[in-house]
Order: C-alpha cells, then structure tokens, then sequence
C-alpha cells in the first residue's frame, strides 16, 4: 500500500512499482484527509509513506530501494556494494541535496506568501545554486543515455523527479541535454511526472 499523489514526492514509489510490476494499492488525494496511517507512519505526519508486508515505511528514497530489493526481478537498482548502486547513491544524493533542497525551500518561501516579496534575494540565490547543480546534471547527460549508462534505473525516477520539478520552476531551457532526458522520461509508459 503506497499513502500518497502522483503529483508529489509519492510519484517516485509509485513509478518505481510500477516499473517493478508490483501490485499495490494506493491511498491518495481524499482519502489521505481522513486516513490516520500516513500521518501515524511518518514523524511529521507527511506522505510518502508505504506499508509492504507487515513493514511501514516513510520517504521516497527508503521505499523506492526497499521495493527494489525485495523484487526478485529487480533491474533498476544494483546489489549492495555493486558499482551500479554506488552510481544511484551518487546521483541520487547529488540531486537531493545540490537541487532539490533549494526547490523545495523556494517552495516554502512561496507558500508563507510575504508581502512585498521580501524573500526575492533569497530565492534568486537558491536558484543560483540548483542551476549550477543542473549545470552538472545537464554535462553528465550530454554523453549519457541515462544516469546508470544505457539502461534506465532508479536513478533516472528519483534524479529525474528533480529534474522535471526544474523544468516546471522553468529552470532548464538553458540545459538541452536536460531537457532532451525529461523528454525521453516523460514517453516512458509508467511516467508519472507531471507534464
């Protein structure tokens, strides 16, 4: 069981199990205002949370993994100590914390909605940085099919989930090579990002 929306954090387990052929249910938009599990799952009460078995988990990036390893058909995330999963680490990881954080706070700014725009140099300075973490991102990807090499992986959900968040803050026109991945991500038939 998957708490969550495809158009959060949520899309990445979703897509993954999709990708998996796992079969799940899932919990989202109404029912999630009146269902007490995800709010009792994770410590701030937010969504993605997942129950597999008789496990309860909370963050994307645990249940996304956790869903890979327990598949026994698993191709989109290597074994533990293997090279292609310290690759998704990297990746994942970079993305995380050299884009995704600075969307995320631009975000919060947005939502608590101050007058006068008084949050506008410090939204330009997380812009600044996501966009010289997509300058690396877009580099890689000019000689890259994907981020793991000719196969698309985990990697490619969670890394491309940022990446298409980027393109809706409108940050990645200057980035062809990102731009042409999201593209290729987008015609996948279990894409959940948003268009």
């Amino acid at each position: 069981m998957i708490y969550g929306s495809s158009t959060n954090r949520s899309a990445r387990p979703i897509w993954t199990a999709d990708e998996l052929g796992l079969e799940y249910e899932l919990v989202a938009t109404e029912e999630l205002m009146t269902d007490s599990v995800p709010r009792s799952v994770h410590p701030q009460g937010k969504i993605p949370s997942a129950k597999v078995g008789d496990l309860m988990l909370f963050e994307f990036v645990a249940i996304c993994e956790y869903l890979c390893d327990i598949d026994p058909n698993n191709r989109l995330l290597g074994e533990s100590g293997s090279s292609q999963r310290a690759t998704y680490s990297q990746w994942a990881s970079f993305a995380q914390s050299e884009i995704e954080a600075y969307l995320w706070h631009n975000f919060q700014l947005d939502r608590a909605g101050q007058e006068g725009n008084s949050f506008a140099t410090v939204k330009d300075l997380n812009i600044g940085i996501a966009s010289s973490g997509l300058k690396v991102i877009n580099s890689h990807l000019e000689s890259h099919e994907y981020f793991g090499g000719p196969l698309f992986t985990l990697t490619d959900i969670v890394v491309g989930w940022t990446l298409n968040w980027a393109r809706r803050s409108e940050l990645t026109e200057d980035f062809p090579a990102i731009e042409a991945y999201l593209a290729k991500l987008l015609s996948r038939p279990y894409c959940s990002l948003a268009k």
